[in-house]
């Protein structure tokens, strides 16, 4: 039995339906097209893809089905009752104003409110930016190190910026 195929038999019909299809492709190779194909059963071609701009074959938009949204209000639903409270900012409570001459003062106290706040908010921004003390000092070891950049190692670089800001101190201790 070593290096022999064993031949299994599927059955009459397999046996039928392979039949068929080898007839039915050498009458496509001579050029004998039947018209009943085994693809479409009701005998008609296969329709070309409608093309769009670009040349592509059209794809129909992915629309959401009344089981998509059961599934999401389910989802949200769940999403709600697990919602933890941590990152929501309490809303504040904006004074009720009824008329019409109480609509300019309410649109000017939001104004006077929102600048207020954008006011403290840049003071603050101005606070952190002007914590490094350290700005003064820099300045001079800047004037110190002006000139071209030279070529050489980093380590060596380093030392000769190390070497002129020493001079630089003794000077400034002489004086």
């Amino acid at each position: 039995m070593q290096g022999k195929l064993m031949e299994v038999d599927l059955g009459d019909e397999v046996r039928a339906r392979n039949q068929a299809m080898t007839e039915k492709a050498a009458r496509r190779l001579l050029g004998e097209v039947d018209g009943v194909d085994a693809d479409n059963p009701d005998g008609r071609r296969a329709k070309k893809p409608r093309l769009g701009r670009d040349g592509k074959p059209w794809r129909p938009r992915n629309r959401r089905n009344s089981d998509d949204i059961k599934r999401d209000q389910l989802v949200e639903e769940i999403l709600r009752e697990n919602r933890l409270d941590v990152y929501d900012v309490p809303k504040t409570q904006q004074p009720q104003y009824e008329g019409d001459g109480d609509a300019d003062d309410r649109i000017a106290e939001e104004f006077r409110r929102e600048f207020m706040d954008a006011m403290v908010q840049r003071q603050q921004k101005k606070k952190t930016a002007a914590a490094p003390a350290r700005a003064g000092a820099r300045k001079a070891d800047e004037e110190v190190l002006k000139g071209p950049k030279l070529g050489g190692s980093r380590n060596a670089r380093a030392a000769m910026r190390d070497l002129l800001l020493k001079k630089e101190k003794e000077k400034e201790s002489r004086r």
